[in-house]
């Protein structure tokens, strides 16, 4: 098969989830521990509110949605455990890599080493087509540590759709999307906020590694 002349833009395209090198920073106290030189997760969707805590999105990249998934998994079976099928059960565990990698991507810049999650059991009712009620047991996270802190969501670009454009149509769209992007970190820039700035050059890096949607025609 012959090389794609633009690697940028393919019409398939597998989201990807890179990470730089993480780096260490630390308070007096030591409380602090890894961060990572990534705010933006490529190939993210936009973050929903399923009422079962932040890191809830539209969609994941694939190898971030399986990690979730198996995580999930695990905490629900926990619950289960503890409590049976009709648990309201809660418990704590240490926060995993995944969950930093998300909270970073949110918005959070420094988690304290010794985060914790806390894992609550949730009984929904719900109603089917054919009108007949059930319950399910919805897991809820929580960070009851980071609630009080001052910390915003950092930009994201999801991939641009450039479904029904042509090649050159579909370079303009992505183009005019950095620009927005670079705009934007050049106000952060006119107002001191470095942190913001760097958090739309990030996010621009980001999108640059999963840019589209679709195919062009």
């Amino acid at each position: 098969m012959a090389p794609n002349p633009h690697p940028g833009l393919t019409e398939r395209q597998t989201p990807m989830f890179h990470r730089k090198h993480s780096t260490r920073t630390a308070n007096k106290e030591n409380t602090m521990t890894e961060t990572f030189d990534r705010y933006s997760i490529p190939g993210m969707g936009p973050r929903i509110d399923a009422g079962n805590g932040w890191l809830d999105f539209d969609f994941y990249p694939e190898q971030i949605a399986e990690k979730v998934a198996a995580l999930r998994k695990a905490d629900r079976e926990k619950l289960i455990e503890l409590g049976g099928h009709d648990t309201t059960e809660t418990f704590e565990r240490p926060v995993l890599p995944i969950e930093r990698q998300l909270l970073v991507h949110i918005g959070f810049r420094k988690l304290p080493g010794d985060l914790k999650t806390t894992v609550q059991a949730k009984r929904m009712g719900n109603q089917n087509h054919l009108g007949y009620h059930y319950t399910t047991l919805e897991v809820v996270y929580s960070w009851p540590a980071l609630e009080d802190t001052d910390a915003r969501q950092a930009p994201q670009l999801p991939p641009t759709d450039i479904r029904g454009n042509d090649l050159l149509q579909s370079v303009a769209l992505v183009s005019q999307v950095h620009k927005q992007a670079a705009i934007e970190g050049m106000k952060a820039l006119d107002n001191d906020d470095v942190e913001m700035a760097r958090a739309w050059l990030d996010a621009i890096v980001a999108h640059c590694e999963h840019p589209v949607q679709g195919g062009w025609k």
